[in-house]
């Protein structure tokens, strides 16, 4: 039988989006927490009511997968730079930038040193479910892992993902306001005419998913709203 692998965290910031936060199962496999200083490693075991606050890097000696949560770019960069200055003490572990800038390319110092690097970014979703980016072994435990614990994984290359989100961000938004403008301008109540969006938005992903395209409207559907036909 598998014994469950040891878990260490390496943190800053709030908690309330960490890994562990989100998946409470994963509680009872945490051990050491280090983070810049002890007392913000206490402050942040507490809060999860998980591990214990490291001291040193030497600590997380026993940890089979390292998890690294930090929002800010900077920190993130200068904690990682001094985590590689450790050398060998870090080969043959993994080590998973959860929604961390620079995210799997932001461990290449780490990777230097023999760790095996993966990124995990969390999507807004119920159960909690994440992009999962590192190879085909690494990525087969830590599924395993986020199953067991209660999550989904999806497995793709974050730069992908990244940029498919920036390109949805930016032309979405332009998109729904115009259909919301035309929807009021006919009359329409705010609260309805965001309901129509949601429907039509529904329908046309989900026609999108199976076919490929979205088909045609009918022509019903090409009478401009507000504009009596003919």
């Amino acid at each position: 039988m598998n014994r469950s692998p040891s878990l260490a965290l390496v943190a800053s910031g709030p908690t309330r989006h960490n890994l562990v936060a989100r998946l409470s199962r994963l509680a009872p496999l945490l051990g050491p927490v280090k983070a810049p200083s002890l007392r913000t490693a206490s402050r942040i075991a507490n809060s999860l009511r998980a591990g214990w606050p490291a001291r040193n890097w030497t600590d997380l000696a026993g940890a089979d997968i390292v998890i690294i949560t930090m929002p800010s770019a900077r920190m993130f960069a200068r904690t990682v730079a001094e985590m590689a200055t450790l050398q060998e003490f870090w080969r043959g572990k993994i080590v998973v930038a959860a929604d961390a800038p620079h995210g799997r390319q932001g461990l290449m110092p780490l990777v230097c040193q023999g760790a095996i690097a993966a990124s995990l970014l969390s999507l807004d979703t119920v159960p909690p479910a994440f992009i999962l980016d590192t190879d085909r072994r690494t990525g087969a435990r830590l599924r395993r892992l986020i199953q067991e614990a209660g999550g989904l994984t999806i497995e793709a290359s974050e730069q992908a993902y990244s940029a498919v989100a920036n390109l949805t961000h930016e032309n979405l938004p332009a998109l729904f306001h115009n259909a919301m403008t035309v929807l009021r301008q006919s009359g329409i109540e705010s609260g309805a005419a965001r309901r129509l969006m949601e429907v039509h938005f529904h329908q046309a992903l989900r026609s999108y998913l199976r076919a490929g395209r979205i088909p045609a409207p009918r022509r019903s559907w090409q009478v401009p709203v507000g504009i009596p036909a003919d």
